[in-house]
């Protein structure tokens, strides 16, 4: 009885990780044939990318009582979903005005209303610039919210 206690528990504890890894954006496999586990960051939180390195630490969390060989596949940018109206909704989002993208991307006036017209074409380094630039944004107004709330926490 003692043993079927022990291997519930253990599951139960894998299960948690595993949930924990699934809200963090992280997908766990099963160790395959080969036992091989890949770990995989599906999605950004917070705009955080983890190196494969990260990944491996977390995989060994999820299993820490096995051994086996850990794949890791970091987080692959989806190019379709940058659009225009997607750099428009995150202008929108993060009160970022034109003057800000043409100063901090280097991107000229005139260049940068073609692309938000449609009437210039988004490279995929454009779509790139686009994507980490918002990104980067985030985590600065993340960081500046979380010194904000400790200097309130202080007083």
């Amino acid at each position: 009885m003692e043993n079927k206690t022990k291997t519930r528990t253990e599951e139960q504890r894998f299960q948690i990780r595993k949930s924990i890894g699934m809200f963090l954006g992280i997908d766990v496999s099963t160790p395959d044939e080969n036992n091989v586990v890949t770990v995989t960051e599906k999605r950004l939180l917070n705009g955080w990318l983890l190196n494969q390195e990260e990944l491996k630490v977390f995989g060994r969390t999820v299993y820490p009582e096995r051994k086996f060989k850990i794949r890791a596949e970091v987080y692959q940018l989806d190019l379709e979903q940058i659009t225009v109206e997607w750099i428009k909704e995150q202008m929108k989002e993060l009160g970022i005005k034109r003057y800000d993208i043409i100063r901090q991307l280097a991107i000229d006036k005139s260049s940068l209303s073609l692309i938000l017209s449609g009437k210039r074409g988004l490279s995929n380094t454009m779509k790139v610039a686009f994507f980490y630039y918002f990104n980067s944004y985030l985590l600065t107004e993340l960081h500046r919210n979380q010194v904000t709330d400790e200097e309130e926490t202080k007083k």
